[in-house]
């Protein structure tokens, strides 16, 4: 789960450098299954099959979060917004939502 809501604060900040920075913490996170895993296996939790699949899934996961970053942090200069600000507002309880121009 904090793989996945590292990605949406990340991208939910609108700039390049804090999407790649939260990109960094969720691969740090997918780290944090890894070792998980490992301990899972040590201790006999889980079926062999069920491990070894979800450590393939782990390594999936970190490869994507690492090409991920490389392309955004070779992509040629331009914006630095993600999402442009004047498209983005503040909800009643403080998370950031699209605004309808972003959903057409």
């Amino acid at each position: 789960m904090s793989v996945a809501s590292n990605i949406a604060e990340g991208y939910g900040r609108s700039t390049k450098g804090e999407y790649v920075l939260f990109l960094g913490n969720a691969r740090g996170s997918n780290s944090e299954v890894e070792t998980q895993i490992v301990i899972a296996k040590a201790l006999g939790f889980g079926s062999i099959q069920m491990i070894e699949t979800t450590e393939q899934m782990c390594s999936e996961v970190g490869r994507m979060l690492g090409a991920m970053m490389k392309s955004l942090r070779s992509k040629s200069p331009g914006p630095e917004y993600l999402v442009p600000p004047d498209v983005v507002k503040k909800d009643s309880i403080t998370h950031y939502a699209l605004s309808s121009e972003i959903a057409r």
